[in-house]
Order: structure tokens, then sequence, then C-alpha cells
């Protein structure tokens, strides 16, 4: 499982993020350079670029082999991501985001009392180091067992530059224990199940206060384990 958590890059200073700024442009620019030589060859396959078409890129954009490697990775995936449609479109990286491994971001402790934590880019980028703090976000994903993954996302918009931390966490084991039920969404009762529960049915009313095309939400319960989302019956 992967969680994201997004910090905008505010406690750098103008040139740095200008350094940063810089970058993203290149970088958009190279992925976009490889989508279109694996459009036009039909290259749909998830294997690595071979270094021949990563090399023209670094003679072309004056980057590194393992920069071109990474554009050339994320724009796979992006070509990849029409291989099954009927109607195939070449697709084109828009925004302006970078999915970057540990070869190029480093996340450590940052050396001041300042700031919790500080941002060390290399191997191509910008060599800097951005300061950080821990948001709430971040300190509920530890909090749950969440560790940092093997990637980050940089990335800009109007409000900024920013970076996403990617926490992951193995997947809980499904459960072997206990019986399946089916759930039946209605008007007059929220929901019954296939065992005969009614769950909701005081809710009638309010349900038809609100009319058919309002959204309705339901607290949430939890009558005898079963959890209620939030959502509309339907009508």
């Amino acid at each position: 499982m992967r969680r994201a958590s997004r910090v905008y890059l505010t406690c750098a200073n103008v040139g740095k993020i200008t350094l940063l700024r810089l970058f993203l442009l290149l970088y958009v620019n190279v992925v976009n350079y490889f989508i279109e030589r694996f459009w036009s060859t039909k290259n749909f396959t998830a294997a690595l670029a071979d270094k021949v078409i990563t090399s023209r890129a670094v003679n072309r954009f004056k980057i590194t082999a393992r920069l071109a490697q990474c554009a050339a990775k994320q724009a796979k995936e992006i070509v990849r991501s029409q291989k099954d449609r009927k109607i195939k479109t070449m697709p084109l990286l828009r925004r302006k985001v970078a999915t970057l491994d540990n070869r190029f971001v480093k996340i450590e402790e940052f050396k001041g009392e300042a700031f919790d934590l500080g941002l060390s880019f290399a191997s191509g980028m910008p060599k800097v180091t951005i300061p950080i703090n821990q948001t709430a976000h971040m300190n509920r994903l530890w909090g749950h067992g969440w560790r940092t993954g093997a990637t980050i996302r940089l990335g800009m918009n109007r409000r900024g530059v920013w970076i996403e931390v990617i926490f992951e966490k193995k997947r809980p084991e499904l459960r072997t224990e206990g019986k399946v039920i089916g759930i039946d969404r209605g008007l007059r009762k929220a929901f019954v199940t296939s065992d005969g529960k009614e769950i909701g049915a005081e809710l009638r009313d309010q349900i038809r206060g609100k009319g058919k095309r309002s959204n309705c939400h339901f607290p949430e319960m939890n009558p005898e384990g079963f959890r209620i989302i939030q959502g509309c019956p339907e009508h």
C-alpha cells in the first residue's frame, strides 16, 4: 500500500527554487522526447530503455545517463497506459512532475535546530539541500507503521515547488474467519443484509426530506460489527 504526503518547499531561498524549476522544465522535455520515441516504434514493453536511445538523450539535453534512464522509465509508464485502449492516442507529460528514486533525493535529519528534515539532491539534479518541517500528515503515517519508500515526486504548480514523500506499508492479510454476507442498499432502509438485519431504517424520514437529487450523508454506525461508509442510497 502507498500513501503520499505533499510538502511545499517554502523554506528554501529563491535561488534554489529557481534551479529546481529549471530542472523540472528540462525533465518534462526529456520525458516527452522519450514518449515520442517509444510511441513511434510502438514500444509498449516494460523493459528498460535501450542504451542507444538514452545516450541520444544524454547528448541532446546534456544530462547524466542515470537521469536519462529515470526519465525513460517514467515515459515508458505513461506510454503503457495506452496499451489496452481501443483508440490509442500519444500521451504527453503536461504536469511538471518528476518521479525520482533515492539515487536522486535523500531525506535526512536536518543539521540544525530550525528544521526537521533536509532534502539533498544529486545525480544530475541541482546539488542543493532544501530544509522542510515534518507535517501532521507525515507524523500520522509514521505513527501508524508507514515507512518512507524508495521514490519521491518533485513537482510544481501555481502555488510553488513541492515534494511528495511516498510512504509504503505491507497490505494486511485478508481475514479467513467469520462469514460472508451480502448487503443491499435501498431507499426505505439504508442497508439490508442477506441474513435479515436492517441497518438505517430510522433514517427514512431524513432521506425523504433530502430529496432525490441531494447528497445524503449517513452517520457512521457500527451495529454488530458492520461498518457504514458515507454515501447516498440509490433512488
